[in-house]
């Protein structure tokens, strides 16, 4: 899983390299995506606490009034972008309160997340993806050291203080893990989800019949939620670095190389799924891979579903 490292390695020694986007790679390197071994499961037993069923069924009242904040919200009688109006913001505000940072100050926490996504999500089109996610881990970075010092002096009942309390406890955290964790958090919490959000809701409106089961009540929301992430989920692929020289499906591969796990794909697997290609809220029994699996499954799959 780590592919942040050997990148730094080949690309980002020497001169003429910026040194923003170096530090926004070191910061990338420390996330637990980008981990192998036993690293990644002593920093998610910090974490992960706060992302359980349980711990997110308490903030179910929340999410729901900020729906209804967002939707209100939003024009009326006229086309407007959901995504900018609803999906974006409704993870973006709960994963936000999640860690302590203030409501004056998320309109740029989401800003410096949407720089960083460039080279995260492996956007190509951007050819100044770097030098954009640069800028915006610097800030992230700043910010975030900010909030650390704050919450020292004064911790409240939030993510941050969380971290700041189990590092004081047991010294198993640098200030860098701190504050690559508290990145990770950020991104993982709300650009995948506002992704599916908007997936989910163009896949109904181009399925009326499903829809309409939805509003009628003949389908649960949990299970079409299901359905939806398997369907068109926001992660259609996850990167993995091969370890050893090996074959796969009739197909060599060399250690180091590259390999793309298209989770879509596996989604659409007609070996698991009757009819997989058709949108179906009533199928039974969708075991998807829309967070992935074993010890990369996505911590924050309980916050995503309810959101």
């Amino acid at each position: 899983s780590d592919r942040i490292s050997p990148f730094i390695r080949r690309k980002l020694y020497g001169e003429g390299v910026d040194p923003l986007v170096r530090q926004a790679f070191d910061v990338l390197a420390g996330w637990l995506v980008f981990k192998d071994g036993a690293a990644p499961s002593s920093l998610r037993g910090l974490v992960a606490p706060a992302f359980t069923a349980k711990a997110v069924a308490s903030m179910r009242e929340r999410i729901r009034t900020l729906t209804v904040e967002l939707i209100a919200a939003a024009p009326r009688n006229t086309e407007f972008d959901l995504r900018a109006a609803v999906t974006m913001p409704l993870p973006s505000i709960v994963i936000a309160e999640m860690l302590g940072v203030p409501p004056d100050d998320r309109a740029l926490f989401q800003h410096w997340s949407e720089l960083v996504a460039f080279v995260v999500s492996a956007g190509m089109d951007d050819p100044r993806r770097y030098e954009h996610a640069g800028q915006g881990m610097r800030a992230l970075v700043r910010y975030f050291q900010g909030l650390i010092v704050r919450y020292e002096k004064a911790p409240e009942d939030n993510l941050i203080s969380a971290l700041i309390r189990a590092r004081d406890e047991s010294d198993s955290l640098s200030e860098a893990e701190l504050i690559a964790t508290c990145t990770l958090i950020l991104f993982g919490g709300h650009e995948t989800t506002a992704n599916l959000i908007a997936n989910g809701v163009l896949a109904l409106l181009r399925h009326p019949q499903e829809l309409a089961l939805l509003r009628d009540g003949a389908v649960e929301p949990q299970k079409a939620v299901e359905e939806l992430l398997r369907y068109d989920g926001p992660g259609k692929a996850v990167v993995r670095l091969v370890r050893e020289d090996m074959e796969f499906g009739g197909q060599r591969m060399t250690a180091g190389q590259r390999v793309f796990l298209v989770l879509a794909s596996a989604n659409h697997d007609p070996q698991a799924f009757t009819d997989p290609d058709r949108l179906d809220l009533r199928r039974e029994q969708v075991k998807h891979l829309a967070f992935a699996i074993g010890g990369h499954i996505c911590m924050g799959a309980p916050l995503a579903r309810l959101e």
